[in-house]
Formats: C-alpha cells, structure tokens, sequence
C-alpha cells in the first residue's frame, strides 16, 4: 500500500502521541476514478490477513477502532483528544494484530476519508460498486502480498478472487479448477479472512 499522509480537520491542541495504531495509509482509484482511502494495521510474520468492511454510514476507523471519548449519559460525550478520535488499544484491530494477523481496511466510496460519488458524502451511482471496490481492494492487497512473497519466499496468498469460495483455509472444495490449482502451492498457506460489519 502507498504510504500517502493524509490530514483531518485543523489542529486544535497538538498532541505528540497517535493513539490510532498507526496505520499504513493507502489509495487506489476505482473504475469510476474515485479515491479510495485504505489503512493497514500489519504485524511482522503474519499467521493471516483479516481485511476488515465497514457498513453503511460509518467509515474503517470509526467502525473498529475504539472511540477517545467519555460517555457522560445517552445524550452527551466528551472527546478527550481533538487530534486522536480513535484508540488502537484495547480495539478489535489490535485483537487481531496481537493474535498474529496483519488487518486491511477501507473506508467504503462516500464514506470516511473515500470520494463519494459527485463529490457527495455517503453517495454511490449503484450498490454494486461498494462490492466491486471491495473485490479491487482484495486484488491490490493479494497484488501486494505476492510481491513480499517473492521477496522472502516465506508465505503463499490467495489468487483468482472473484473465482474462490474457499480462500482462507486451503480447502479447495467448491472452487473452481483455477482457484484449486493458485490455492494448493506448496508453500505456507495464508489464511485470508473478510469481515464485514
């Protein structure tokens, strides 16, 4: 993932500390030429990928990462840190980082930090342009990892998204003849999970 930096609202009160894990921060443009913001919390010999969706009228950080505020009652909250909205500790990101597993996420076209449809938030032409933005994410993270798998010769990923059932757990039962032949290398296999929220 391109390592772009991208900056929120204007800065209040600087704070010296990110309490947001740190991501890797990413882009892609989808087939509409929309900017699609990505993030990447990933942890050194991977036991898999968990590539994290968000749902609708949300964004990846708000959805999965904790909130940096207190609830005084129903009705109000304080955010405690204008510059850090979101808490990596004690979050499902960094469960899954702890456990071993290297997690993508995207924040959906009109949503969080994506470019919407006519330059309006939460706006989509068709519904299935979120499912097609998700299936190029996965094919730029499966891009990404059969790059560093060449390098080091330490992990297999999966191939041929859009044609296998059985990506993460090496089972090519209900795959078709291409996914069979891409899934079953004889390297580690790596376990790939989608979560969508």
């Amino acid at each position: 993932m391109a390592g772009n930096i991208y900056y929120d609202e204007e800065i209040i009160t600087p704070s010296t500390d990110r309490l947001d894990g740190k991501p890797t921060l990413g882009s892609f443009f989808n087939k509409d030429g929309l900017l699609m913001r990505t993030f990447g919390w990933l942890v050194r010999n991977a036991v898999g990928v968990i590539v994290l969706v968000h749902g609708l009228n949300s964004h990846a950080r708000l959805t999965f990462l904790r909130h940096n505020v207190e609830i005084v009652d129903n009705s109000k909250a304080i955010l405690k840190d204008e510059n850090n909205y979101y808490v990596y500790k004690n979050s499902w990101i960094e469960h899954f980082n702890n456990n071993g597993y290297s997690v993508y996420a995207l924040d959906l076209q009109g949503h969080g930090l994506s470019d919407g449809w006519k330059n309006l938030s939460l706006n989509i032409n068709n519904f299935d342009d979120l499912v097609l933005d998700v299936i190029q994410f996965l094919n730029i993270i499966n891009d990404e990892l059969c790059l560093k798998d060449k390098e080091n010769d330490s992990k297999a990923t999966w191939y041929n998204v859009e044609g296998c059932a059985a990506l993460s757990d090496g089972d090519s039962e209900g795959n078709s003849d291409d996914c069979s032949k891409n899934v079953g290398v004889k390297k580690k296999l790596l376990k790939v999970l989608l979560i969508i929220y």
